[in-house]
């Protein structure tokens, strides 16, 4: 008990915004975070006691690099699906983006998540979002899903005691004719099956933005080549962005730190659209 304590106090002590860090913990375990909202800058969210509600308890731009992608890129009208959308940062700011005339198809696997996510889009009023709670691979059935406190990083975990929830294909979910401007992928090592289950949908996607990680990867014996490979067979190019510029990516490469890496089917529309630079660092 005591070392538990020093290391949240440690913890505390050395956080960028102790104070708030405090305030959020109080929160949670008493169990009224429930009833505060976080203004993230066009949607609100509710205080859940999640992981991802809690970081944004702390601080509303710790998603800023998605952001700020998404200023660049999304217009008006624009068709997104936000794959593992978690308690719906990622799909809200989209909404707000794409307007009422644009769609956003917001899927998370996890019960407990989906309906804080569901939660989230109706505090917010975005009819423009669906939501879907399944998780998605390259087959239809069940499979088990973790439940595990940092719920940001559950996954699909046929070991795991968690929770059995239904899996589809993107490709089943959706009509043939449905445009796709962007696709998020945020599934924690399981994008390589979520994309064979996407070879319909790639095909008519302007833009795919996911989560690379070996680490995360190699729990389901795959490598980021396999990735590039299957999304070079689409006609897509891979970047990897450094502040302004767009860097691309060698076939063969690897993800040793967790980033998020975009790839475009066609490279010059996004330089358009972002304003942003391309070419070796």
């Amino acid at each position: 008990m005591a070392s538990r304590l020093r290391a949240k106090l440690t913890a505390i002590a050395h956080h960028p915004r102790p104070l708030r860090y405090l305030w959020s913990m109080l929160l949670w375990h008493t169990r009224l975070s429930h009833w505060f909202t976080v203004d993230c800058g066009g949607y609100r969210l509710r205080y859940f006691r999640t992981s991802m509600s809690a970081g944004h308890f702390v601080d509303p731009d710790c998603r800023a690099e998605d952001d700020e992608f998404l200023r660049a890129w999304l217009r008006p009208g624009d068709r997104v699906i936000d794959v593992g959308a978690n308690v719906g940062t990622l799909s809200l700011r989209a909404a707000g983006m794409v307007g009422p005339d644009g769609h956003v198809l917001a899927i998370e696997a996890h019960p407990r998540i989906a309906a804080c996510l569901t939660a989230n889009v109706a505090l917010n009023g975005f009819g423009q979002v669906e939501v879907r709670q399944t998780a998605l691979g390259d087959a239809p059935g069940e499979v088990r899903f973790s439940d595990d406190y940092s719920d940001d990083q559950n996954r699909v975990d046929s070991a795991a005691g968690g929770c059995l929830v239904p899996i589809a294909r993107l490709d089943d979910l959706l009509t043939d004719d449905e445009r796709i401007d962007f696709l998020k992928i945020d599934v924690e090592g399981y994008e390589l099956p979520v994309l064979r289950g996407a070879e319909r949908a790639l095909a008519r996607c302007r833009c795919v933005y996911f989560e690379a990680a070996d680490e995360a990867y190699q729990r389901y014996g795959y490598t980021l080549a396999d990735i590039q490979r299957l999304l070079t067979e689409e006609g897509f190019t891979l970047y990897r962005r450094a502040g302004g510029r767009l860097i691309p990516v060698r076939l063969g490469g690897g993800a040793p730190e967790l980033e998020n890496l975009i790839a475009w089917r066609e490279p010059a529309e996004a330089l358009e659209r972002t304003g942003w630079l391309t070419g070796e660092m």
